[in-house]
């Protein structure tokens, strides 16, 4: 036999059992009329754990249940089939070891072309995971509302009058009406076809005598067939269904099918290839080409043609492999990789290899193979890995935050009752009339002083609401720090001298001026110097120091005081956090001082970062804040240079940062917010690019090629965040790094932490000043402290 003779021969014999020995995932065998068991595929292995020769001659009764043989679910099952052509169920079923799982059998009857029966097809598959997680569903409901909009299934509720109490966001595509339009109406009513059909008589039944009923049934105004199962309970039903159109097609292809390779390729998409080793000749077939997006006829090419077209460390380990099979003189191999398609997304395939080797010289000559899409699959664990996982973060971050609850409102009780034990106590003692002029201006100023203090915590918890629902406001205007700085430590120094710890201030007289508020730039550096000097022991030192450094001016409060210990220095400036959250404590406070220098420097653009050497050995901070860049008197700066929309919303032409050829792309879906942003940057010279949706602004970033983005978060189809992760898997050239701000209302510690770890530069919260929004993209495109 020639070399090409035993080509053909392999593709019309060997292709046909490679590919049905390729379908692992399912056990698929067939069954004579005596129940006894006539074939065997990798799958029976797989999912039962029997090899060919333990399999086949068996009874098929082995992968039943005990219980179920004793009813003679076995024999039922091909009784139904003889008579229907078909049965179909989902059951327990028993593995070699003895070990169950649940699975979807499928038997069908086998007929010659007289009509006469031979034999019966069986499929299982395992779907023991999918099991679990209904079982899982039903019985927490602690977590329950959160999976059931999760989960790939459709999902409604209805109580015991057949009204809709709950529908998941599964429902609306399948049922094509919106959710909000059933909650409290009757299945019935808004779906009356449905009354006089198999889900009216199933859904009764299931009510009426307790149990779950599963069933399949074709809904003509849908145009669809649904796999449907329903739970009664007490309070009504649950109702799980999906949409099943594309197996009904699949069985009704695998029914039309006279042979094996229909049911194999029905399994999954797949296609195959011929690899001549000799030449390098790589051939695929069009399911093949489909499945990896080439125009059909148009492949043909070597190793590393099909290289190009794979992610490059799954190329890799493949060769390695093809390498090692071919170096093994292996008959086959057995593979998973990603396939790049045109337009860049990834798609996960299987492949299994058959090496050709010459009968005499035993030289590899060909590697056939094919390739099954396993993408829904892989995506599939993907999806339940990644459910676990934020269940189990939502879990640990519920007990941080009751945690975190409990010692802040502990904390808060402790120090709101400590000055309001002095103020009642003094107070109630100057009732009694029994002091001298002396004592009664002690008591006076115990008073005093206590109640200073419990003003500072209101005013703290009060500064924090505002930053935390964005109402805190600036007046922003130049501010001369060194006036600032030296306000702020006079008013520290008292508690300073009493400690007996000197306070230094050094200035730096080439610091220029800084655009902000100086009422709250005086209430930064005041609670850096209080958290330092409550810190320092007596006798210790606190300097305020003030520095220009580049473009950017610097405020540095040092002391010699205890120190941060290295692992709380992330959490300094979280909010109701300390270092010390015993009941012995030597230092008061809520843990808001530091929490809120981080907001109000950010506000203004700046930075604030700490440093320690450890406890003991003394605290930086160092506030960064942009200078107020100079400004070149023109003929242009009038009045009539501002642009039309930023006169009519009142924008000053008279900008803080020059903004003059940046271009800015404007995200939001809001009309009125979009232009008044847009408005504001040109202004200032800003080139604006609108956009009302992240589909838009995508297009708008390779397009375009705009120097900053602005986006709102929180849009319809798709938000903020899923728009900068597709911009950041551009490339650079085509607007990968741009610097990006998110502009939203949404204003927790954690929707910054999460914009932040997103790829934001900035998380800036709505409503948002003229001043602060130039503040923002200036500093985002460099341009802070350039003279203009």
């Amino acid at each position: 036999m020639t070399r090409e003779q035993r080509g053909a021969s392999f593709r019309s014999e060997d292709l046909f059992r490679l590919i049905a020995e390729r379908v692992e995932d399912f056990a698929v065998f067939a069954v004579d009329l005596d129940g006894m068991a006539a074939s065997w595929n990798p799958g029976v292995e797989k999912l039962l754990g029997y090899s060919e020769a333990e399999f086949v001659g068996c009874d098929t009764g082995i992968i039943f249940t005990p219980e179920d043989n004793e009813r003679g679910e076995c024999r039922h099952e091909m009784r139904v089939a003889a008579v229907e052509g078909r049965a179909e169920d989902r059951r327990w079923h028993v593995r070699q070891d003895g070990t169950r799982f649940w699975a979807n059998g499928l038997l069908m009857a086998l007929r010659d072309d007289a009509g006469v029966l031979q034999g019966y097809a069986k499929i299982l598959r395992d779907e023991t995971a999918h099991k679990l997680t209904e079982d899982r569903l039903r019985e927490s409901e602690a977590f329950g509302r959160d999976i059931l909009e999760s989960i790939s299934d459709a999902f409604y509720a209805l109580d015991r009058e057949w009204r809709f109490t709950y529908l998941n966001q599964q429902c609306e595509p399948l049922i094509r009406r919106k959710r909000e339009e059933l909650i409290g109406k009757s299945i019935w009513e808004e779906f009356p076809e449905a009354a006089s059909s198999v889900f009216y008589e199933q859904y009764h039944r299931a009510l009426a005598e307790g149990v779950a009923v599963t069933f399949e049934a074709y809904y003509a105004p849908l145009e669809a067939w649904f796999e449907v199962r329903v739970y009664p309970s007490p309070a009504g039903l649950s109702v799980y269904f999906h949409d099943i159109n594309e197996r009904k097609r699949a069985e009704a292809s695998l029914r039309d099918s006279q042979a094996r390779l229909a049911l194999a390729l029905q399994a999954g998409r797949a296609g195959t290839f011929e690899w001549n080793i000799e030449t390098g000749a790589n051939v695929w077939s069009p399911e093949l080409e489909a499945l990896y997006g080439v125009p059909a006829g148009t492949f043909e090419g070597s190793f590393e043609a099909w290289a190009e077209r794979v992610v490059a460390e799954d190329a890799k380990a493949v060769g390695a492999g093809i390498r090692a099979a071919l170096a093994e003189r292996r008959a086959d191999y057995d593979y998973e990789f990603r396939a790049v398609l045109p337009d860049r997304s990834v798609r996960w395939l299987a492949g299994r290899a058959r090496f050709e080797y010459d009968a005499d010289t035993s030289q590899p000559l060909r590697m056939h193979g094919i390739n099954v899409d396993i993408d829904e699959r892989k995506r599939a664990e993907t999806e339940r890995d990644r459910l676990e996982e934020q269940l189990h973060r939502r879990a640990e971050q519920l007990t941080e935050a009751n945690r975190v609850k409990d010692e802040f409102l502990a904390t808060l009780s402790h120090e709101l009752r400590t000055p309001l034990t002095s103020i009642l106590g003094w107070s109630r003692l100057l009732q009694t009339g029994n002091f001298d002029a002396a004592g009664t201006q002690r008591a006076l100023v115990t008073i005093e002083r206590n109640a200073r203090a419990q003003a500072q915590l209101i005013d703290d918890l009060l500064d924090t609401s505002r930053i935390i629902t964005g109402k805190l406001r600036l007046e922003v205007r130049p501010v001369d720090l060194a006036s600032v700085v030296t306000s702020a430590a006079e008013t520290a120094r008292p508690a300073a001298e009493a400690k007996e710890i000197r306070l230094q201030v050094v200035l730096d007289a080439q610091a220029d001026p800084i655009s902000g508020d100086p009422d709250r730039l005086e209430q930064v550096v005041w609670n850096l110097l209080s958290n330092a000097i409550k810190f320092t022991p007596k006798g210790g030192r606190v300097q305020v120091r003030l520095e220009r450094v580049n473009s950017h001016v610097e405020i540095t409060v040092a002391d010699t005081g205890r120190g941060i210990a290295p692992e709380f220095l992330p959490y300094v400036f979280d909010r109701f956090r300390q270092a010390d959250q015993t009941t012995t404590r030597t230092h008061g406070g809520l843990g808001l001082g530091l929490a809120i220098v981080r907001q109000l420097v950010e506000l203004h653009g700046g930075t604030v970062a700490v440093e320690s050497e450890g406890e003991g050995r003394g605290t930086s901070f160092t506030v960064s804040l942009p200078l107020l860049p100079l400004r070149q008197e023109s003929a242009e700066d009038d009045a009539t240079g501002a642009h039309p929309a930023a006169s009519r919303i009142g924008v000053e032409p008279d900008c803080p940062h020059s903004l003059e050829g940046l271009r800015v792309l404007v995200v939001d879906d809001e009309t009125d917010t979009r232009e008044l942003l847009a408005a504001v940057l040109v202004s200032c010279g800003a080139e604006v690019i609108q956009a009302a949706s992240a589909a838009e602004a995508f297009e708008q970033v390779g397009h375009a090629r705009p120097d900053v983005l602005v986006t709102d978060v929180g849009m319809p189809e798709e938000d903020g965040y899923s728009l900068l992760a597709r911009i950041r898997q551009l490339p650079l050239e085509r607007g990968g790094k741009i610097p990006a701000a998110a502009l939203t209302a949404y204003a927790r510690a954690e929707d910054r932490v999460r914009a932040l770890r997103s790829g934001f530069q900035m998380h800036v919260t709505k409503p948002i000043t003229p001043a602060e929004l130039i503040t923002v993209v200036a500093n985002l495109a460099g341009r802070i402290g350039d003279a203009q």
